[in-house]
Protein backbone atom coordinates (compact mmCIF):
# COMPACT_ATOMS: atom_id res chain seq x y z
CA UNK A 1 0.00 0.00 0.00
CA UNK A 2 0.97 3.49 -0.91
CA UNK A 3 0.51 6.41 0.90
CA UNK A 4 1.45 9.89 -0.32
CA UNK A 5 2.82 11.78 2.98
CA UNK A 6 1.34 15.26 4.02
CA UNK A 7 4.45 16.84 4.89
CA UNK A 8 6.00 19.08 2.04
CA UNK A 9 9.71 20.43 1.48
CA UNK A 10 7.83 24.25 3.01
CA UNK A 11 6.64 22.20 5.84
CA UNK A 12 8.01 23.56 8.76
CA UNK A 13 9.18 20.09 9.73
CA UNK A 14 11.90 20.43 6.80
CA UNK A 15 13.23 23.88 8.41
CA UNK A 16 16.47 22.29 9.39
CA UNK A 17 19.23 24.63 10.87
CA UNK A 18 21.94 24.64 7.99
CA UNK A 19 24.22 25.51 11.02
CA UNK A 20 23.43 23.29 12.93
CA UNK A 21 23.52 20.50 10.85
CA UNK A 22 26.76 20.82 9.13
CA UNK A 23 28.63 21.80 12.37
CA UNK A 24 27.48 18.45 13.14
CA UNK A 25 28.95 16.90 10.30
CA UNK A 26 32.36 18.79 11.28
CA UNK A 27 31.67 21.65 9.10
CA UNK A 28 32.55 25.28 9.77
CA UNK A 29 30.94 28.69 8.66
CA UNK A 30 34.46 29.09 7.09
CA UNK A 31 34.07 25.76 4.68
CA UNK A 32 32.09 27.27 2.51
CA UNK A 33 31.98 31.06 3.47
CA UNK A 34 35.47 31.14 3.22
CA UNK A 35 36.35 34.98 5.32
CA UNK A 36 32.74 36.34 4.02
CA UNK A 37 30.34 35.04 5.89
CA UNK A 38 27.66 36.36 4.04
CA UNK A 39 29.00 35.16 0.39
CA UNK A 40 26.84 33.92 -1.49
CA UNK A 41 27.29 29.84 -1.65
CA UNK A 42 27.75 28.39 -5.57
CA UNK A 43 26.94 25.30 -6.54
CA UNK A 44 30.60 23.73 -6.73
CA UNK A 45 30.71 24.31 -2.78
CA UNK A 46 27.74 22.81 -2.01
CA UNK A 47 28.69 19.68 -4.35
CA UNK A 48 32.57 18.84 -3.13
CA UNK A 49 30.75 17.74 -0.12
CA UNK A 50 27.61 16.75 -1.39
CA UNK A 51 28.98 14.96 -4.48
CA UNK A 52 26.63 15.35 -7.83
CA UNK A 53 22.82 16.03 -8.43
CA UNK A 54 22.56 12.63 -9.58
CA UNK A 55 23.80 11.93 -6.04
CA UNK A 56 21.29 13.91 -4.53
CA UNK A 57 18.47 12.69 -6.49
CA UNK A 58 19.03 9.36 -4.75
CA UNK A 59 18.16 10.91 -1.57
CA UNK A 60 15.02 12.58 -2.67
CA UNK A 61 14.02 9.68 -4.92
CA UNK A 62 10.82 8.80 -3.32
CA UNK A 63 9.19 12.26 -3.95
CA UNK A 64 6.09 12.19 -6.78
CA UNK A 65 8.90 15.48 -8.17
CA UNK A 66 12.51 15.00 -7.33
CA UNK A 67 13.69 18.38 -6.67
CA UNK A 68 17.48 16.99 -7.59
CA UNK A 69 16.95 15.77 -11.18
CA UNK A 70 14.69 18.05 -13.07
CA UNK A 71 13.79 17.63 -16.04
CA UNK A 72 13.49 21.26 -17.00
CA UNK A 73 16.77 22.34 -16.02
CA UNK A 74 20.59 21.31 -15.12
CA UNK A 75 22.36 22.23 -12.45
CA UNK A 76 19.70 24.31 -10.98
CA UNK A 77 21.36 26.59 -8.55
CA UNK A 78 21.31 25.20 -4.50
CA UNK A 79 20.03 28.30 -3.45
CA UNK A 80 16.88 28.13 -5.18
CA UNK A 81 15.92 25.62 -2.81
CA UNK A 82 18.22 26.05 0.10
CA UNK A 83 18.86 30.13 1.07
CA UNK A 84 20.71 30.65 3.88
CA UNK A 85 20.14 29.24 7.03
CA UNK A 86 16.16 29.28 6.62
CA UNK A 87 13.95 26.72 6.10
CA UNK A 88 14.07 25.06 2.63
CA UNK A 89 11.83 26.54 -0.30
CA UNK A 90 11.12 24.03 -2.85
CA UNK A 91 12.06 26.05 -6.02
CA UNK A 92 9.76 23.64 -7.83
CA UNK A 93 6.56 24.24 -5.82
CA UNK A 94 6.29 27.69 -7.61
CA UNK A 95 4.77 25.79 -10.90
CA UNK A 96 4.29 22.34 -9.71
CA UNK A 97 2.72 23.16 -6.02
CA UNK A 98 3.53 21.20 -2.52
CA UNK A 99 5.85 18.29 -3.20
CA UNK A 100 5.53 15.63 -0.84
CA UNK A 101 7.04 12.34 -0.44
CA UNK A 102 6.03 9.31 -0.81
CA UNK A 103 5.62 6.77 2.19
CA UNK A 104 4.70 2.77 1.57
CA UNK A 105 3.70 0.92 4.80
Amino acid sequence: MVFISTLTLSSPLYAYNFKQTHKQQGGECRSCHGDDKKEIIQNEKCLACHDSYSQLSKKTADMHHNPHMSPHFLDVECTSCHQGHDAIQNFCQDCHGPISRHETK
